[in-house]
Parts: structure tokens; sequence; C-alpha cells
């Protein structure tokens, strides 16, 4: 019964997470509170063989890069928030370090079942609502390319959430390859549906790494569907072919256009160039995302190897913007955009070498297990971290410190 009560908790905490933050945080603390007690109740205790590799590929490395930031921060205050907002990579691994396999894994299927339930209602509220904005507009009940621009996609599409895409679209993705990777007791023809809703919900969402992320996903496992039928089933295969390239095509000519194809292309293109004070899309003026980065340079320069502490680069990214001439990222307080240049700047190369073997180490050692839905979420993660600090805030803290615990538990107790 209590380990029923303890699945079901997981199972709320998963299906929290893509409609509140808040109930996520909750649940989580919940649940690691009905874990700690069973784990004093059965005296439990851990695998010293593997202990070593767990911690360094826990998210224990990353509360403790917190930690020995504070020790030369030049603001003390915010880092010790930080602390407080971190406490959950060092908790949750804390207290799985004595959880038996058996049950990590109950807890990564309750959380899945629950994440892929979360994802089914927040598709439905989001996309309901953002067809009856559309209608009201049209004043019909018509569809046309306009329904994927700027006021129906992306920032105003999440908005009613109150959550930002990027962080929604790695819940969806999560719930995605669920779908596609773990055993769950789902009829066929409804997963069939879930993934079709969740494939518009991040078209939708249009967070371009995301996005990107979707589409190499899916390719990768169309590639390994046609492996299969070329060497037992070809007339399937040439089948397939042609109804995939059928889907290409009509993609392309449905998105061609729009708001959606434009930040893929035009906008990342953008993004991705030295642009200052200009305008990427004739509304408003900005500074792209390389020039923030180039400009990092010279802080990281100066204090390369341990960095400046926690809490330290927003205060000192603000006056480098300024001093460069980035006045609009300096008005919007913009961070890096970039977590590995974000941990460079506050913890050193010797912070991001530990932030990357982390990292890699559990994508690597997922690869070699062939656990796809490890690999997917690792993966992620490594390429979210690219263009968002998405271990900064609530909604990132929470599911990265559960779920890459988990995974990361489970791949080293193979």
């Amino acid at each position: 019964m209590y380990r029923k009560a303890i699945g079901l908790v997981a199972f709320i905490f998963g299906a929290a997470l893509p409609l509140s933050t808040k109930m996520g945080n909750v649940a989580l603390g919940v649940l690691m509170g009905l874990l700690l007690i069973l784990v004093v109740k059965e005296r439990a205790g851990f695998e010293r063989k593997s202990f070593k590799k767990q911690l360094f590929l826990s998210t224990v490395i990353v509360f403790f890069m917190v930690i020995y930031g504070l020790l030369f921060t030049s603001d003390l205050p915010k880092g010790m928030t930080i602390i407080g907002r971190s406490i959950s990579y060092l908790a949750v691994p804390a207290i799985l370090f004595f959880v038996s396999r058996n049950l990590l894994k109950n807890l990564k299927n309750s959380a899945l079942k629950g994440i892929i339930y979360g994802t089914t209602v927040a598709a439905i509220i989001l996309l309901s609502n953002n067809f009856i904005k559309y209608f009201s507009f049209k004043k019909a009940v018509v569809i046309d390319s306009d329904l994927f621009n700027y006021y129906y996609t992306y920032l105003e599409f999440a908005s009613i959430l109150k959550m930002h895409p990027t962080y929604l679209g790695m819940y969806f993705l999560t719930a995605l390859s669920a779908l596609l990777f773990v055993k769950l007791s789902i009829d066929k023809s409804l997963k069939i549906a879930l993934g079709l809703l969740f494939l518009l919900t991040i078209v939708f969402l249009n967070s371009r790494t995301v996005l990107l992320f979707t589409i190499v996903l899916l390719f990768l496992i169309l590639i390994r569907v046609l492996k299969g039928l070329y060497t037992q089933k070809k007339l399937f295969f040439y089948g397939l072919i042609v109804l995939v390239s059928f889907v290409a095509v009509g993609s392309y000519q449905l998105f061609k256009g729009t708001y959606v194809y434009s930040r893929i292309t035009t906008e990342l293109s953008w993004e991705l160039s030295t642009n200052v004070n200009s305008k990427y899309n004739n509304k408003h003026s900005a500074d792209s995302r390389w020039s923030r980065w180039i400009v990092t340079r010279d802080l990281i320069k100066e204090k390369p190897i341990f960095g400046y502490g926690t809490g330290s680069s927003e205060t000192l990214l603000k006056e480098l913007y300024v001093r460069k001439g980035l006045t609009n990222s300096a008005q919007s307080n913009y961070d890096t955009h970039n977590q590995y240049l974000h941990i460079t700047i506050e913890f050193g190369v010797v912070g991001l070498l530990l932030f990357l073997f982390y990292l890699v180490g559990n994508v690597v050692r997922a690869i070699k297990l062939r656990n796809w839905i490890s690999v997917s979420f690792f993966a992620m993660i490594l390429i979210c971290s690219a263009f968002e600090n998405i271990f900064k805030f609530n909604e990132g803290v929470i599911f990265i410190a559960f779920f890459s615990n988990i995974y990361m538990f489970l791949n080293t107790r193979e």
C-alpha cells in the first residue's frame, strides 16, 4: 500500500510538470519525503561498488558547483537564493542512492505515465484556447496559413499556462519519447493519437531547439524502421518512402512563409550572426544570441579557471552589455541563453568540464545500454543547454533533478 502511494505521487509529479510548476515542486517534495521514510524504515543501504560513478553522473555535481561558487562570489545574497532553488539537485540523488532498482523502475514508469497524462491535458488546454482565439478573430471556422503566425504560436500559444515554450516543449518531448521507447500499458491506437497530438502541440510551441530535436528524433526513428523493412518487407519499404516524401513536401508547402518556418530559418540565421540593436522581425529591435555570446569572452578571459562565483553572472553581463553597446540586452536583463557559457562565467573551465562530464557521461552510458528513452532525454538536455539556461529556473530544476537521476541510477545498476 505504501509503495503504491509512492507510485501515485510520482504519477502526480509527472502530471503536474506541464500544468503547474508550483504543484510539481510540492509533489516532488512529498515524493522525496515518502521515499526518505521508506529508506529509514527499511534501513536501506547503497551499492558501494558503483558509488563514485553514480556520484559524478548525478546532479550532485551541479549542486557542488553552486556550493563552491559561493566561496568567491561577489553577490552572496543572490548566491544563497540560487542554493535554495538548486537544493533538488542534491536532495533527489541523495535519497535515490538508497532506493532499490525495482522501485526506481516503478518511479520512472509512474512519472512517465503522469507526464503523458499531464501533457495530454496541457495540449487540450493549449490547442482549445488557440483555436477559439483564432476562430474568434476570423469570425468563422476556417483555417488559413496565418494560424501559424506570431499570434498563435510560441510565447502567445504557451501564455495561458504561464510557462516558457522551451520547458513545455521538453515535457512534450519526454512524453513523446515515452510513447516511442517505453513499454507502457497504453493501447496502440491511443499511442498514435497521443503522438500526433503531442507533435501538433510541439509545432505550435515553436521552440526552435525542441522543434529541430523532434525532427532529428523522428528522422532517426524513420531510418531505423526503414532499415528493418528493407530486409523483410520491400513493398512496405518503398511505400513508406513515398508516404514520407508526400508528408515532407506537404509540410514544407504548409509552413513555408509562416512564423514557424521563419523561426527555424531566417530568425535562427539572425540569432547565429553578429547583430546588435537590429530588427529581426520588422517589429522589435534586439541583439542576437551570437552577439551576446561573443562579448562574454571578455568576462571569461579575466577569470577562466574558477569563474566569478555563484549568482554573479547577471550583474556582470548587464555591465558588459552596456559597455559593449548591447543596450537592448542590458535593458531586458538577458542572460547568456547558453548553459555552457553561464557555467563557464560563474564556475570557470573547471565547472564546465565537470558539467560536460556529467552530461556526456550519461549520454555515453545510455547509448552503450541502448536505453533510448534515456538517450533521448540526455541528448535533449545537451542540445537545449546550448540555447537556454535550463538548469537555472524551477521548471528545469525539478524536471532535470528527477528524471536525470532516475535514468542515471537505472543505467549504472544494469
